[in-house]
């Protein structure tokens, strides 16, 4: 077991400025996506963009997404542990210059000790952070991503979701944070955490389409029930299949292996901010009766997987 625990999170994402939002605007079905003409086939196709910022300009729209996860996090935060460190990772257009000016300016510059933008992207920057906790009583980690800014690109290699392209992608925007801690922490202070990390596991070997499948068995060795299921993974066929044949090679480790809490359906494809997206759904949704497991994809080219389960349990 892993000394490692998920203090809070929340999200940014299309259907809300925060997770209960979100997750109430999802289930109301109330039109969560919208649509934008494809310029390569003429076609209307499928994306998800944040409708309550009013800002137009890619980085405006990332600092906005920014500062309301950091409203978020800080609202729910014990004072005992701020100053934090930030850990974060943005889109590129987006240098450490530019970062250090929004600490300077921010209003949340005294409750962050430092700010230090990650080259990591998505399951990389997990296992960063993981690994980073080590010398810290705590860290608050974010990750941003802007896939809805390449849907040209998307278009001009036929990437994007429609009715004749169900295997394509959702590009969407969003933000996530969570603050990660350690037992010590949790003890002194008393602190009450959403989850706690009980296996991970990261695999850079993706291409070959059995990274699940490796994955699977090798957190099988920790766990013999993956208890829910959730994840990253998109519609793309490589996706698909690559979870497929991790069913296949440890079928009596999953429950119910066909119900997986997909935040693609939820809110589309939210490139290097997905992994810390799921992990956060999970960790507040997580059950004290059985643990959860997260297959991890992104757009790296790695796969990881992750169990969960209910702090004090």
């Amino acid at each position: 077991m892993l000394d490692r625990y998920i203090l809070c999170s929340d999200v940014v994402v299309p259907t809300g400025f925060n997770l209960d939002l979100a997750r109430a605007v999802y289930q109301a079905d109330l039109g969560n996506f919208d649509s934008e003409k494809d310029s390569v086939d003429g076609q209307m196709k499928t994306v998800a963009r944040i409708p309550f910022i009013a800002e137009e300009e890619s980085v405006s729209r990332i600092f906005a997404i920014l500062d309301m996860v950091m409203t978020n996090i800080m609202g729910k935060l014990t004072i005992n542990l701020k100053p934090l460190p930030l850990y974060i990772t943005l889109p590129d257009c987006i240098t450490d210059a530019v970062l250090a000016d929004w600490k300077e300016k921010s209003e949340f510059s005294k409750y962050i000790s430092h700010v230090s933008l990650r080259q990591e992207k998505g399951n990389q920057f997990l296992e960063y952070a993981l690994n980073e906790i080590t010398d810290h009583d705590a860290i608050l980690c974010v990750a941003i991503d802007d896939p809805i800014r390449r849907f040209d690109e998307y278009a001009q290699e036929r990437l994007l979701f429609s009715s004749q392209t169900p295997w394509g992608i959702i590009p969407s925007e969003g933000g996530v944070g969570l603050v990660f801690t350690k037992r010590a922490v949790v003890d002194t202070l008393k602190l009450q955490p959403e989850s706690k990390v009980d296996s991970f596991f990261i695999d850079r070997r993706a291409d070959d389409g059995r990274a699940c499948s490796r994955l699977a068995r090798v957190n099988g060795k920790t766990s013999t029930n993956f208890g829910y299921i959730y994840s990253d993974m998109t519609n793309q066929r490589h996706h698909v299949e690559d979870y497929g044949f991790a069913i296949g090679a440890r079928s009596e480790l999953f429950p119910n292996p066909e119900a997986v809490n997909l935040i693609n359906e939820m809110w589309g494809n939210l490139g290097d901010a997905s992994s810390l997206t799921t992990l956060t759904l999970a960790s507040n949704e997580v059950s004290s009766e059985m643990c959860s497991t997260l297959f991890l994809f992104g757009d790296r080219g790695t796969r990881a997987i992750m169990t969960i389960s209910k702090y004090g349990v």
